[in-house]
């Protein structure tokens, strides 16, 4: 008995060791998923142009870019969303403009940063150099 104890935890253990990068993937495809907080320095005017970004706050995959501009491309499937202090609301991309708070989610695929998510008028009192 206690040797098939022994060996099914044996098993288990190589299970969860062969697991283990397939549990630590970050999106599709092991793109990493970002993060990023600051404020909007530009905009085209088209709603597939890209936004560029002072960012102030991100997680490990923008904070290289923290104090830098950051171009992050958006696509037909990107929600915008605008920040109220009841919630959320929908948002379009014609509504971004430069000196915008905003928040961006998304992920970074072959070093090229696309917003799934773009929150406009994010507070950033915690954030703001």
């Amino acid at each position: 008995m206690r040797k098939t104890l022994v060996i099914l935890t044996l098993v288990a253990l190589i299970a969860l060791a062969a697991a283990a990068p397939v549990l630590a993937a970050n999106g599709p495809n092991d793109q990493p998923f970002f993060t990023l907080v600051g404020i909007v320095t530009d905009k085209g005017p088209d709603d597939l142009d890209p936004i560029f970004v002072q960012i102030y706050h991100g997680n490990r995959f923008a904070q290289p870019e923290i104090g830098n501009i950051l171009e992050v491309q958006v696509t037909s499937n990107t929600v915008f969303r605008r920040w109220t202090p009841s919630g959320c609301v929908p948002d379009i991309p014609a509504n971004v403009n430069p000196g915008d708070t905003i928040s961006i989610h998304g992920m970074v695929v072959g070093g090229v940063f696309v917003g799934d998510r773009v929150t406009v008028d994010v507070p950033l009192d915690c954030c703001t150099p």
